[in-house]
């Protein structure tokens, strides 16, 4: 059998940083890290092995090559677009992380046999090793100059603080939070200067496209002109003098996958695949300094940007078409009346309002749709519809019981609306601890399949739900705490949010949101109305008891039940805003 013809040193010009496509590379192997594969790939002349001065990764849009067995070892490739991104520099010596983003196999292994050629390991110079004696290791002072450059950075973008002693490193928030999601510490350094108590989605969608993450998205030539093209397209401006940056190029990508335009050419679908799978992880970290700010409406943004990369759509938009229930497969614009219908309802109903007024009840939806959608396609909307998880939630309020020595655990009366009769006392400068139980689903909305992850066809890879709890005031504006959880469905134990009760003896209102990281119209907003009284001066010490309920378990469940329904049709009708967008002004 003919051997195939790799292209000859491919290896060497992509690590010098060469714009190469169409390149025919062998894989000679395959080590799955986190959600990424690593290769150890050849040209037949040389070679980067899993652990050297090079690290290959195939782009998560390529996993399924893997999954399937499809790309096996000794695979004969063309790889039609990497990214070469220098990861840190010492001397001469350089970290380069390659990432293939598009690939398609020519020769699989098996047909293959073997190792093509007789490849030797690529590292900086490695073409003239024989001519060029290897340059001794850099001298002690040298290395403590980059260290000392490396500490100085760190703590210039706040991620460290040094002791007075010179000796002591101590992490900061921003270190953290950098380490957590693998980001750079100019992106948390951009987030310090950037972020405030207020800032807007279209604020956040700048900080976001201007992360150092974003710097190595390859603007190629006559991409400019193409740019200036699709920001026609685009409802918000960008800067006309900006147009070969690659930050402007992020901000026109994130416009166009929300918009849902034509892009100009392959590489750039390839480059928002990029830019999306980045996204996520990036908006979190954001989400977390906003937290630790105590920024309530920042945080509130964030998280509907999140849903906006995971669907696809904007959510603050008065098109139609960007309606929540258009999420679903197969709606489209010419379904909307049918919506009404089924809704009951002359505006456009938001996906809140649809899951309840369908309520589990197939036939509700094909009364309306049948004209409309094939049977097979009816039955498609109907397992999305019922998949999409809105939990009745049982909320207690652990603490100090005013005018006795217990530290009980009081059952909330969640609402949508705020009563007079429904204030909870609690006792100044004491914390409190909101549990947030996750009751068994109602049976109409259980899922028909156990899909684990959110319909989001416009995300390019599978994304599992995910809740976000958010305690806050909205009087002061600020974010109290917050704690992320997976698919509720799976949840057993109990959701806990911590807070202090304020010094001063009156009334304050403690806002619950339950926020969706994955589709737009769930968000649920509820009311924990306090009244913080003084502690009598000569209470004993403190001890945990029972609290009971004057009604019986049966009683409370019924009441429970019966409040979730209710809450929830004041829900479709009230708290929330044009398409299930929760009000905190």
């Amino acid at each position: 059998m003919q051997k195939p013809q790799l292209t000859a040193n491919a290896v060497k010009d992509l690590m010098e940083g060469k714009q190469l496509t169409a390149v025919i590379l062998q894989v000679l192997s395959t080590n799955k890290v986190g959600k990424r594969y690593r290769a150890f790939i050849s040209d037949g002349t040389y070679s980067i092995p899993w652990l050297s001065n090079a690290n290959v990764q195939l782009a998560t849009q390529l996993n399924g090559l893997l999954t399937s067995r499809q790309l096996e070892d000794y695979s004969i490739v063309r790889v039609n677009y990497s990214i070469v991104n220098p990861v840190n520099n010492y001397g001469e010596e350089e970290t380069r992380l390659v990432i293939l983003e598009d690939l398609e196999i020519l020769k699989r292994g098996s047909e293959v046999g073997g190792i093509v050629g007789d490849p030797v390991q690529w590292t900086p110079g490695a073409s003239q090793a024989a001519s060029k004696p290897q340059a001794p290791a850099p001298p002690i002072d040298a290395l403590s100059g980059i260290v000392e450059k490396a500490l100085l950075d760190l703590e210039t973008t706040s991620c460290i603080s040094i002791g007075e002693d010179n000796q002591t490193i101590n992490t900061a928030v921003l270190g953290r939070i950098a380490s957590d999601y693998y980001l750079s510490h100019l992106t948390v350094e951009l987030f310090k200067d950037k972020l405030s108590s207020n800032s807007s989605w279209q604020d956040l969608l700048k900080i976001l496209s201007d992360v150092h993450e974003y710097a190595e998205l390859p603007v190629r030539d006559n991409e400019d002109e193409q740019n200036a093209e699709l920001a026609k397209l685009c409802p918000y401006k960008v800067n006309q003098h900006t147009l070969d940056s690659p930050h402007t190029k992020a901000h026109l990508l994130f416009q166009a996958h929300f918009s849902r335009l034509s892009l100009p050419s392959s590489f750039y679908h390839t480059d928002t695949k990029f830019v999306l799978d980045q996204a996520i992880r990036i908006l979190q970290a954001m989400l977390d300094v906003a937290a630790d700010r105590g920024w309530l409406e920042t945080a509130l943004n964030i998280q509907q940007l999140v849903q906006m990369v995971i669907q696809g759509r904007w959510l603050f938009s008065n098109d139609p078409l960007h309606t929540s229930v258009l999420i679903l497969p197969h709606l489209d614009l010419p379904h909307i009346p049918a919506l009404k219908r089924i809704c009951n309802t002359n505006h456009t109903p938001s996906l809140l309002e649809l899951i309840f007024s369908v309520g589990g009840k197939m036939e509700k939806l094909s009364k309306e749709l049948s004209d409309d959608l094939e049977p097979t396609k009816m039955e498609e909307v109907f397992d999305a519809l019922v998949s999409l998880l809105l939990v009745p939630l049982e909320v207690t309020l652990d603490g100090l019981v005013p005018d006795t020595s217990c530290i009980s655990n009081r059952p909330v009366e969640l609402n949508s609306r705020l009563l007079d009769s429904d204030w909870l006392q609690v006792v100044c400068n004491q914390e409190y601890t909101v549990n947030i139980k996750v009751s068994q689903i109602p049976t109409t909305f259980k899922r028909r399949n156990d899909r684990r992850y959110a319909f989001a066809p416009k995300f390019p890879e599978p994304k599992e739900e995910g809740w976000c709890f958010v305690l806050g005031s909205v009087e002061q504006k600020e974010l109290w705490a917050l704690k992320r959880s997976g698919p509720l469905w799976w949840a057993k134990s109990t959701q806990q949010l911590s807070f202090a009760v304020p010094s001063n003896p009156g009334r304050f209102v403690v806002v619950l949101y339950i926020l969706s990281d994955s589709y737009i119209g769930l968000d649920q907003q509820y009311y924990l109305p306090l009244e913080a009284v003084k502690v009598k001066d000569n209470m004993g010490p403190y001890t945990r008891s029972t609290y009971v309920s004057p009604f019986s378990s049966a009683q409370r469940s019924n009441r429970a039940r019966k409040s979730s329904e209710n809450e929830v049709s004041e829900t479709c009708k009230g708290w929330m805003e044009e398409d299930g967008h929760p009000s905190w002004e």
